[in-house]
């Protein structure tokens, strides 16, 4: 029966469309920053990101020291986009510092790896 222009059948769909458009939204929303340190020994990571530009600054930075070997840590996740700037690990007394320069847009990840021989290496992919 159909009552005011909506049907059963309408309403389920809406309702259908609506419940499966924030499946995975807020992943979708934001960019996301993260480590990993695959090595025996600890590491420390700070990284810099943000956007300059004509009314714009949304400079920011983070940090985690002694991450061991292990699950992936999440540094930072903010929404629009952002560029990862610098990257630094210091293992030990080594220090690496990577510049990506790389623009991140909301759904994807920035991912910094130190392999088990303690090299750095930075990659973009989907949240």
């Amino acid at each position: 029966m159909n009552r005011g222009g909506l049907s059963l059948g309408g309403v389920l769909c809406a309702a259908l469309v609506t419940m499966l458009a924030g499946c995975g939204g807020a992943a979708s929303r934001e960019w996301e920053i993260a480590v990993e340190n695959r090595g025996d020994v600890a590491v420390d990571f700070s990284i810099t990101h943000g956007v300059q530009g004509p009314g714009v600054d949304s400079r920011g930075s983070a940090s985690v020291g002694s991450v061991t070997k292990g699950k992936p840590v999440t540094l930072l996740v903010g929404p629009g986009m952002t560029v990862v700037r610098t990257v630094k690990v210091t293992r030990k007394d080594a220090v690496q510092e990577l510049k990506p320069e790389v623009e991140i847009q909301a759904g994807k990840k920035y991912f910094v790896v130190v392999d088990a021989d303690g090299k750095a290496s930075g990659s973009v992919s989907n949240r």
